[in-house]
């Protein structure tokens, strides 16, 4: 193995060129910044391939990879640095005749320098030149600079294209720093049409789309094109527009405001430019509203409201158009968003916005964990969003508890029962009843504020345990149980747990079972009881 491999993206490359200042800084502690750039950039290697419009293996341009391939060692060791990294010109605007742009050199090395400054043309022009007006010769003492060096564009006529190359720096017959510079003379002709908002649009059937259309018209060198006509039209779905910019913008741009069509589901438009054989196509769909049913907002244990919703618990909301899709979490966590849909809590007056954890989404049901922030309110005012899209709201009351056990339909009775666990972690069901003075574990919901409390949509701590804040009361068939640990699940996200002593006088067969928290009682639950 050679030791070396091949990765691509700003995320892999910028962390890599932040080592490599550090690394200039460590060894030229007096640079400024402009110098550590000047290191970074102007000692890159040009040794870059990229592949042309013809599929031939060319140098990579400044317009892809700028000055070229980082060098590390070349960066650390450079004593000569420029307090101008790069030079543009811009794009040519029409009446353009010449312009200068300026820099200065530094030597940070203990020894004289003898230097010479050159232009190497990547690109010919026959209608403009860059050249160094003035001295192109320097001898630096150490510690000294340069006085401005003078690059300058000459334009005697348009001719379209990008245009580039280096400002070459030499120590003797050393090449120091290679200084890119570059312009661009537009041309009228569209290469290429970018769609830059709107594309894969979501919007509520029968309604104006949220945000416009908006396209940018570039020539073939990546330039804008003003000026010219473009005509949107509804492809798709029966929407329209509303109204749209004729022509493009000194940037190139256009856009449209559209309504879309009554129909659900897949809908289109496009934009035809002046000059291009092909529309740009705006894909996307109409969708319906989501909305809340009302009293849609229960206790995900018991399917009620109760006194309110504890936050920290899980709760249900059922309504229409909720999900433009089924998802379950299959994070260690809860996330914020699922299927591109989110839910948000609000409490503006106290400055509080909080998502909710999802647990599952579908178009007629969410389970999602109200924020531990909220706890102490009263209310907070949630919404349902999908993309830009949202629901009216919906003010949740919040309550300090709001318990309540979480049951299962048990297939052999044909009885909705406690979810609960006997001394085996093996689910107490009517052949398999709790036993008489034996633990069970009991799941539940809305047992209010814990200590050592986890992050909303966080996994509850193992060590040391979430214990509630008050030991809750716990009856099981009219017969008060001992408790003995209450609290959040280990390892679950907003899931309670209730471990509870049956006792030796509770009644045999299906037995009630309540939770009592400072007064705010639990639905009856039934257990099977030995």
């Amino acid at each position: 193995a050679s030791g070396y491999t091949n990765a691509q993206g700003t995320s892999f490359a910028a962390p890599i060129v932040a080592g490599a200042a550090a690394l200039v800084m460590q060894a030229h502690p007096d640079f400024n910044v402009a110098q550590v750039k000047s290191a970074i950039v102007n000692t890159a290697s040009a040794d870059v391939r990229d592949i042309d419009g013809a599929g031939r293996p060319v140098t990579a341009r400044v317009a892809a990879v700028g000055a070229g391939k980082l060098d590390v060692s070349a960066a650390v060791r450079t004593q000569i640095t420029s307090d101008a990294a790069t030079i543009s010109f811009g794009e040519i605007k029409p009446g353009f005749s010449g312009a200068s742009r300026s820099f200065r050199l530094t030597n940070s090395g203990t020894n004289q320098a003898q230097l010479s400054v050159t232009v190497t043309p990547r690109d010919t022009d026959p209608g403009g030149r860059v050249s160094i007006v003035g001295e192109t010769s320097f001898t630096l003492a150490p510690g000294t600079r340069t006085t401005n060096i003078n690059v300058r564009l000459d334009l005697t006529q348009r001719n379209p294209g990008s245009y580039e190359g280096f400002v070459d720096v030499k120590q003797g017959p050393a090449l120091v720093l290679r200084i890119p510079y570059v312009y661009y003379v537009p041309g009228s002709e569209p290469f290429n049409i970018i769609p830059l908002t709107g594309f894969d649009f979501t919007g509520i059937a029968g309604e104006d789309l949220s945000g416009r259309l908006t396209l940018k018209v570039i020539d073939r060198f990546g330039i804008p094109v003003p000026d010219l006509p473009v005509q949107f039209r509804a492809t798709l779905g029966g929407g329209g527009i509303e109204v749209a910019m004729e022509r493009t913008d000194p940037l190139g741009i256009a856009d449209a405001q559209v309504f879309l069509g009554p129909q659900l589901g897949e809908q289109e438009f496009s934009a035809t430019v002046s000059g291009s054989p092909d529309p740009v196509y705006f894909p996307g769909k109409a969708i319906q509203k989501p909305a809340i049913f009302s009293n849609g907002v229960v206790n995900a244990a018991s399917n009620q409201v109760g006194q309110g919703l504890a936050p920290g618990s899980l709760i249900s909301i059922y309504g229409s158009a909720l999900s433009q899709a089924i998802r379950g979490v299959f994070t260690p966590y809860l996330p914020v968003s699922l299927a591109g849909m989110s839910v948000s809590f609000d409490r503006l007056s106290d400055n509080i916005s909080v998502p909710g954890r999802l647990h599952y989404v579908s178009p007629d049901q969410i389970n999602l964990q109200i924020p531990w922030e909220l706890e102490g309110f009263n209310n907070a005012i949630m919404k349902i969003s999908i993309g830009n899209i949202s629901s009216g709201t919906y003010d949740v009351p919040l309550a300090k508890y709001s318990p309540a056990f979480y049951e299962y339909n048990d297939a052999g009775s044909g009885r909705t029962l406690i979810a609960a666990l006997d001394e085996g972690n093996v689910l107490v069901t009517p052949s398999r009843p709790a036993r008489k003075n034996t633990v069970v574990q009991f799941y539940a919901n809305g047992l209010g504020p814990v200590d050592n409390r986890p992050a909303s949509g966080e996994l509850s701590p193992s060590s040391p345990l979430a214990r509630t804040r008050v030991v809750p009361e716990v009856r099981i068939g009219g017969r008060p149980a001992h408790v003995d640990f209450s609290g959040l699940a280990p390892t679950f996200a907003g899931l309670y747990q209730i471990n509870a002593v049956v006792p030796g006088d509770a009644p045999s067969g299906l037995q009630p079972v309540e939770i009592t928290m400072e007064g705010v009682t639990s639905k009856t639950a039934f257990l099977p009881v030995e």
